[in-house]
């Protein structure tokens, strides 16, 4: 545990794990983005510890800035979008069953117009699809 991995948007390293939770420190890089996706077998409580988040969740907009949190029940779509300069620093917890990265489900993007693009693909530096 505690070691960095590197992702195709920055990166996490597992800070605590326990039979029905995890909690991990997240690195969103600049201009970056996460995948479409949910989970059937774990919630997440998402806290931005730095930077600003853009974060699309079961079709609602949202700008989430430092200390500000979200909460993302089971089977709930969502993505985050670092759409600025700095890195994003944010804490993940995962509550559940099922404790792995395994447990994603992806789908293209919906309109993404709120973000100033139509579309993004997926990792890092993302380029408009």
């Amino acid at each position: 545990m505690n070691r960095f991995v590197e992702t195709k948007w920055g990166g996490y390293e597992t800070i605590r794990k326990g039979t029905n939770y995890a909690v991990k420190e997240l690195f969103i890089y600049p201009r970056c983005t996460m995948s479409y996706q949910r989970h059937s077998g774990r919630a997440e409580q998402w806290i931005v510890t730095e930077g600003t988040l853009s974060m699309l969740h079961e079709g609602i907009d949202l700008i989430l800035g430092p200390q500000s949190q979200i909460y993302i029940p089971r089977m709930s779509w969502h993505a985050a979008f670092n759409t600025g300069d700095k890195p994003v620093k944010a804490i993940e917890v995962w509550i559940g069953d099922h404790l792995s990265e395994d447990d994603i489900e992806r789908k293209p993007y919906p309109d993404l117009s709120w973000l100033g693009k139509s579309r993004w693909k997926y990792g890092h530096n993302p380029t408009l699809i």
